[in-house]
């Protein structure tokens, strides 16, 4: 998992290195769609994203979450966006008081048809190339705000 692929990247890095001053400083972890799908209440979902967050912590690396996107199904169920409005909620509360964490909103919204259709695979659930690379461009300043705010990088 997270853990082992975290480690093996420390090590690679520099064997010699404390976890503290090993070149992985920071991981974005997103819950995605399809973690609502198998799940039956949005606090299993949202306690097995805290777990991989507390991996990555346990392993000197600060983390940011970031909201479930939007989907067709959570616009059409109310269920299922309900369960993502309730992960995200308590993803969010859950990094207030945390030092190795922040969380941000999914840059990317959901549109079934017009401009923001191209960002999304038929199925509406899962974002097409282009989402994902509205979602790297879009994440671009909360991640630096991150690192700024970590003392990763420098503020200009």
């Amino acid at each position: 998992g997270l853990k082992a692929l975290l480690q093996r990247a420390h090590a690679a890095a520099n064997p010699d290195v404390d976890k503290e001053q090993h070149t992985i400083t920071a991981c974005i972890i997103i819950a995605g769609t399809n973690d609502l799908a198998y799940a039956s209440d949005s606090v299993e979902v949202a306690d097995a994203v805290l777990e991989l967050h507390a991996s990555a912590h346990n392993e000197g690396v600060k983390t940011i979450s970031v909201d479930i996107p939007p989907s067709a199904a959570a616009a059409v169920q109310p269920a299922y966006g309900k369960m993502r409005s309730m992960v995200n909620e308590k993803l969010q509360e859950s990094a207030r008081n945390d030092d190795m964490r922040i969380h941000v909103p999914c840059p990317v919204s959901f549109h079934a048809d017009g401009p923001g259709a191209a960002m999304w695979e038929p199925d509406g659930l899962h974002m097409s190339s282009e989402g994902y690379k509205a979602l790297g461009r879009g994440l671009v300043p909360s991640v630096l705000a991150a690192l700024r705010e970590w003392e990763v990088v420098e503020a200009n």
